[in-house]
């Protein structure tokens, strides 16, 4: 079952796959998480932030979106979400990528990123 992320609106725009997929609302892969580690990375691998406590952070630590079910003791005012569309869960068809090691997780901070979400992955 896939996983809503929503942005600072409370505006559901992608979903995590259980495969660790980060698919756009129109299905369209736009990033990966490494399930075991919570590095997030783009379609190309490059890494560009942390997904951790249902919270999605940029590599500044500021937050770009969350999950229905976010806990940190450091993150800014959610908005409440709103219901996201009825759209089921794709196939995996996913290999599982070779991952590049990324840099160290940043200091977690309760403010929302510059980068909106949209625009997160380009």
């Amino acid at each position: 079952m896939s996983t809503w992320l929503y942005d600072e609106h409370g505006v559901p725009r992608m979903r995590l796959i259980y495969d660790g997929r980060i698919l756009d609302i129109e299905d369209n892969l736009v990033g990966c998480v490494s399930l075991s580690e919570g590095a997030v990375y783009t379609s190309d691998l490059r890494h560009v932030g942390w997904f951790k406590n249902g919270l999605l952070r940029d590599n500044d630590g500021w937050v770009v979106a969350f999950t229905r079910d976010a806990s940190d003791s450091d993150m800014p005012g959610l908005p409440d979400p709103m219901i996201p569309p009825n759209i089921p869960d794709p196939v995996s068809n996913l290999d599982s990528p070779n991952f590049p090691k990324p840099a160290l997780p940043p200091e977690p901070y309760a403010l929302w990123s510059a980068v909106p979400l949209g625009r997160f992955f380009d």
